[in-house]
């Protein structure tokens, strides 16, 4: 599985691209800086012509974004949907499955407690890969968080169904993901 994950956003993106097959491999991982003087047109149509690229280049089968949430400002929130639906949009011509996590399901998959911090997200994040260099801007170790919950996802459901053929309810719930 080959997933690219992406902390969408009008001004940065953050995105990674995580490979699992017998371990879990960090491929490839940055910013994407998009100028404020382009106007907002530019700005999706230049993200989405970066993230078709990143798809061909490393012929991704997945992708996972963060899902936003309203917090001050509901003009950020609605420009953040229209990121959303580029990103939808070239999941769908390029027949990749997309998953979309909550801030709080990503820090509940890599800290185990979904009120936890960025800080201790990215601490786990640097932890897992101990040599990923230093002060990351959040937007990439939150895209590689975005990315190690969707492995994380994917591993618990497909535990559970091999676990649920065997005998039912030997599925304990707790999180036992990469982290």
């Amino acid at each position: 599985m080959k997933v690219l994950a992406i902390d969408p956003g009008t001004r940065y993106a953050g995105y990674a691209v995580i490979e699992k097959t017998t371990s879990v491999k960090l491929i490839n991982y940055g910013l994407l800086k998009l100028s404020p003087r382009n106007s907002l047109v530019e700005r999706i149509g230049e993200l989405g012509t970066f993230f078709i690229e990143k798809i061909k280049e490393y012929d991704i089968n997945e992708m996972c974004i963060e899902t936003p949430f309203l917090f001050k400002n509901a003009a950020t929130f609605l420009k953040l949907g229209y990121v959303r639906g580029v990103l939808y949009y070239i999941a769908h011509n390029n027949n990749i499955k997309i998953s979309e996590y909550s801030p709080s399901e990503v820090k509940q998959a890599i800290c185990a407690k979904g009120n936890a911090t960025k800080a201790q997200v990215a601490q786990m994040v640097y932890k897992h890969f101990p040599t990923l260099e230093k002060d990351l801007k959040d937007d990439v170790t939150d895209a590689i968080s975005i990315g190690l919950t969707r492995l994380i996802v994917s591993s618990v459901y497909n535990r559970y169904n091999k676990s649920n053929n065997r005998s039912r309810n030997r599925y304990t719930g707790r999180n036992t993901g990469l982290c």
